[in-house]
């Protein structure tokens, strides 16, 4: 089985997992939406995602995550929650690869998986700042991002 193949045969179970993390992670924004709610989001990043990695193009991901930016930067999403949300879907990826892949396949697999989230992430905080610059929210929690990994 290769990455594809391993996306494909689990979605829905994937996205059932980064939800129920994203429940236990209090996240105020998230906690404030109800689970269908919660899913569909998560449920469009992992198509995206998915999209991305199987074209090996990262347009897609790149485009979902500016749109995302301006649509949680506009329902008052904290920044951090909106990463976590992105985070938590790729360490469930992640632990299948582990599980369900042989281990020739981790270096390609993570590879992809965590490209692709990257360029999402970053473009998505990118964005995100800018807006919050330009109608001066208050959304971004410097001092847990500085008191991150300490």
């Amino acid at each position: 089985m290769e990455l594809n193949d391993l996306l494909a045969k689990e979605a829905d179970e994937i996205v059932n997992e980064a939800v129920a993390a994203l429940r236990k992670g209090a996240l105020h924004s998230y906690e404030k939406s109800d689970d269908k709610t919660n899913r569909a989001r998560v449920a469009a990043l992992f198509d995206t995602m998915r999209t991305s990695i199987e074209s090996q193009d990262l347009v897609p991901m790149v485009e979902y995550s500016r749109q995302i930016a301006h649509e949680r930067c506009s329902d008052g999403f904290n920044l951090q929650e909106v990463l976590t949300a992105y985070n938590v879907l790729e360490e469930v990826i992640w632990r299948r690869i582990t599980v369900e892949l042989p281990p020739k396949e981790y270096a390609r697999s993570f590879g992809l998986v965590s490209t692709v989230i990257g360029a999402g992430k970053e473009v998505l905080a990118v964005e995100y700042v800018a807006l919050a610059g330009e109608h001066h929210v208050h959304s971004i929690d410097f001092a847990a991002l500085f008191r991150y990994g300490q």
